[in-house]
This record gives structure tokens, sequence and C-alpha cells, in this order.
């Protein structure tokens, strides 16, 4: 949820002209710091947003590019993730007859005269973010002694195989009371 609103992220809709329009952003940390508990404290992308009127809906297709600061899962030492990609959001003042679009649509009343993009804009970068963050190693490297541990972890997984393991004698002598009971 938005704490404050960004009047750059406004679109007055009377003063699109009708077909194709362009506007672009930039966002960085502050407009990050500006959703309450946001999952993204530091970043930075440029974001063409190519807006296309139509008489009953209008057609926002967005374009980004940048990178989120984020923390390593494994060792917590900030890296630079970077993100690219192609959103496009349909804002429409009546029920679109294709309900199987790939795109995201808006519903507006009809008395809506503005567009606030910067949810939009937010949650499309927000979900831009791996669920595993592990830096790629020609990006990031962990420290020595964290990446030993990560070793030191998947040798003790491997060597817990089952078929690896020998027998726990307490499990052999239940097994003797549980055999003596059913004779």
């Amino acid at each position: 949820m938005l704490k404050k609103g960004f009047v750059q992220y406004i679109i007055d809709i009377p003063k699109l002209k009708e077909g194709s329009n362009s506007q672009n952003f930039a966002i960085d940390s502050s407009f990050f710091s500006g959703f309450e508990n946001s999952l993204i404290s530091e970043g930075y992308a440029e974001i063409q947003a190519i807006i296309t009127k139509f008489q009953k809906r209008i057609e926002v297709l967005f374009t980004y590019s940048g990178f989120l600061m984020l923390e390593c899962d494994r060792c917590l030492e900030p890296f630079k993730y970077v993100i690219n990609g192609t959103k496009k959001v349909i804002y429409s003042y009546e029920v679109l007859s294709s309900t199987k679009s790939e795109n995201e649509v808006i519903y507006l009343t009809p008395t809506e005269t503005k567009i606030d993009l910067s949810q939009d804009i937010y949650d499309f970068i927000s979900l831009e973010m791996p669920v595993k963050k592990i830096a790629e190693v020609s990006v990031h490297t962990c420290p020595e002694e964290i990446n030993n541990l990560i070793q030191l972890e998947e040798e003790l997984i491997d060597s817990s195989d089952p078929e690896n393991l020998s027998t726990d004698p307490r499990w052999e002598a239940l097994k003797k009371l549980k055999n003596s009971d059913q004779t």
C-alpha cells in the first residue's frame, strides 16, 4: 500500500490525445520507501510507458530496465540484481469481451479521470525479485567461510542417506520388544 502519492506517476486521462502517448519515469530507493512493508529498499530503474488511448480503454505498455539491491540468502551480503522486461496493463471503462487476455485488466468507473501508475510499477518490479536471492558467481561471491559451511552441509546431507547409516541399537531393542509382544 502506498504511503504517499507520487504525482509524477499520475496520468490525467482527459489530457491524453487519442492514439499513442509516451512518458518516461526513473525510480530509485525513494520510490520503494513510499510503499508500506516494501520488500525492496534499494534499486533503480528507467521505465518507458507507451500509453495508447482508445475510446473506452487505455493500454499502457511498460518497458523497464535497472537493478535491485538484494541481500544474499547465503551470506547476507548485498548484491546487484539486474531487472528488465515489459508489462502491459489495460485500464478499461467497460468489461472487455476477450476474457482470455494475458494482460492485467483494471476496470475504471465512468467518473475516473486519473490513473495512478505507481502501484502497478511497484507490483511488476517487486515480482522481478527471485524467491532464492543467490547471486550468480560472476557477479557476487560469498565469503570463503560461508562456502565451506555450505559444502559441509551438502556433505552431511549426502551422508545421511538411509542406506549409508548403520542401525541405531535403540531401535533394535524396541523392535525386539515389539516382536515379543506379538508372540
